[in-house]
């Protein structure tokens, strides 16, 4: 339904978005930045709508001009099937190939290390232009989805917006975490716990892992982090089946922060340094040019199963990975004295991955999507033209 209406319905400036779950900040900062521009009509299509609009609240950016209408609606339907450009995160309506009438942008969901490709999923999402922080990664998931084709426009992910806008000091002191330092420690999911329906296992959770010291993973860190006097709070991912609170950490939810009254980022943006690994997010992190370690315990078996983007990131980011627990005492020792740690190397990952910290303020952005537009509505005329019939004088 959505690819036939979208053949007899059409309205330039109009633009449809549509990011999964409702508080994906890369769609919400998307709808925000697009709805200032003068001469465009934006819809932001949500399955909770006056959750969206709490969500809107949250980053400042409740424009007045930006209608937020429920997804699984006649109305959000035909405000997609109407639309000159459509941006998603993970498809919409079965993601039908309306690339030669709209112009199709993917936001995704961030770009990492880890593979895209994975059993449980055969994604192919038709789409004109992918905006990335890194054309490196991002290149590796265009191809996975099936668009190789695709423009890539290295404009930074729309979500790291939210780290030009700190958190109030209201939102932390809900957390118990007013005038605190700490480290946030987000790591990738091995093993997935169902929240979405499919179950898969890339490698063993890092909470049931043992170590050669005859402790898992999660209780080294634990104690390495209480005996160097740094705190360290996890905020696992939503589908991440391990149990980080069993070694003492406090655990940090998404519901939890959001109820707080800011966003993931705006939150991540609080934090004094990052522990990571697979994740994409701390490829957005090296935006902020803080203290980050990449903790890999597993690598090995992470290869042997899931696996890698090409080029790997044991070679794009080699100075900042950890494959032991007891190799983290530096990090943390730098963090409990307040000194950098692993400059020289993050800014080595970020000219790996063709990242440029600090260029994420919103313009770029808005920026490239206007190119883009204008780019395809040149397309349009000449395709049109060249079906013009031809004139003849009699």
């Amino acid at each position: 339904m959505h690819r036939l209406l979208s053949e007899v319905l059409h309205a330039e400036g109009r633009v449809c978005v549509y990011g999964w779950p409702d508080h994906e900040e890369n769609s919400l900062f998307a709808a925000a930045l697009l709805s200032r521009v003068p001469g465009l009509r934006v819809t932001l299509l949500a399955a909770r709508p006056d959750a969206a609009r709490g969500y809107l609240d949250l980053i400042g950016s409740n424009e007045a001009g930006l209608e937020v209408v429920a997804k699984n609606s006649l109305a959000g339907l035909l405000r997609a099937s109407a639309a000159e450009v459509l941006l998603f995160t993970h498809g919409l309506y079965g993601s039908p190939d309306l690339t030669e009438r709209k112009l199709v942008i993917n936001l995704w969901h961030g770009y990492g290390p880890k593979a895209n490709d994975n059993a449980t999923f055969s994604a192919r999402i038709p789409f004109s232009v992918l905006t990335c922080n890194t054309p490196v990664w991002g290149a590796a998931a265009a191809r996975w989805l099936g668009a190789r084709r695709a423009r890539l426009r290295r404009c930074g992910n729309p979500r790291q917006v939210a780290f030009s806008l700190p958190a109030q000091p209201s939102a932390l002191s809900r957390l118990g975490l007013e005038g605190e330092r700490f480290v946030l420690w987000m790591p990738t999911y091995r093993s997935a716990n169902g929240a979405s329906g499919p179950v898969w296992r890339d490698s063993a959770d890092l909470s049931t892992r043992v170590e050669a010291a005859g402790r898992d993973p999660v209780s080294e860190v634990a104690a390495l982090a209480e005996a160097a006097g740094v705190r360290v709070l996890v905020k696992p991912h939503p589908l991440d089946s391990a149990r980080y609170d069993r070694a003492g950490l406090r655990v940090i939810t998404t519901e939890e922060i959001l109820q707080s009254g800011m966003t993931l980022y705006q939150f991540i943006a609080s934090s004094a340094g990052m522990i990571s690994d697979y994740s994409s997010v701390w490829v957005e992190y090296l935006d902020l040019d803080r203290p980050l370690v990449l903790y890999c315990p597993d690598l090995s078996d992470y290869s042997a199963g899931r696996g890698f983007s090409e080029p790997p990131m044991v070679e794009l980011a080699a100075g900042l990975i950890v494959q032991s627990s007891q190799a983290l005492r530096p990090f943390l020792a730098a963090l409990a004295n307040g000194r950098d740690w692993g400059r020289k190397h993050r800014r080595q990952a970020g000219e790996n991955l063709g990242t440029q910290p600090g260029m994420v303020r919103g313009e770029a952005f808005t920026g490239a999507v206007l190119e883009e537009i204008e780019r395809h509505r040149s397309l349009r005329t000449r395709a049109a033209g060249a079906l013009t019939p031809p004139r003849f004088r009699i």
